[in-house]
C-alpha cells in the first residue's frame, strides 16, 4: 500500500507509521541575520537608485521619462524571457 509517497508493507498500518514531522523533523522558517542584511542593502541601493533617478527623470520630461522606462522594461523583459527558456531546457 502507497500512500502520502510512502511504501507500507502489509504488517504496518497508517496509524503506526511515521508523520514526516517525527520522521524528518520540523521545517525552520527562520530568516538568519544574513538574510536581514542582505534585505536592507537590497532596500538601501533600489531606494538610491530610485532617488537618483528623478534628477534625470525631471531633465527628460514627461516624453523621454515615458521613452526611458519603455526601453528599460524591455531590456528586462529579453531578460526574464532568456532565464525562462534557459530554465525550461
Amino acid at each position: 500500500m502507497i500512500r502520502l509517497g510512502i511504501r507500507y508493507d502489509n504488517t504496518t498500518t497508517y496509524d503506526q507509521a511515521l508523520t514526516d514531522d517525527q520522521q524528518y523533523g520540523e521545517v525552520k522558517r527562520e530568516p538568519k541575520s544574513r538574510h536581514l542584511r542582505m534585505t536592507a542593502i537590497g532596500g538601501i541601493i533600489g531606494a538610491g537608485i530610485f532617488l537618483s533617478s528623478g534628477g534625470s527623470v525631471v531633465s527628460a520630461g514627461p516624453l523621454g521619462a515615458l521613452i526611458s522606462y519603455t526601453v528599460v522594461d524591455e531590456l528586462f523583459r529579453g531578460t526574464n524571457i532568456e532565464k525562462q527558456q534557459t530554465k525550461t531546457a
